[in-house]
């Protein structure tokens, strides 16, 4: 379940 929150952090990080 980590992976998907680790992702979404991601990907609102990488949409800065």
């Amino acid at each position: 379940m980590f992976d998907l929150i680790q992702i979404g952090i991601y990907i609102c990080r990488s949409e800065e």
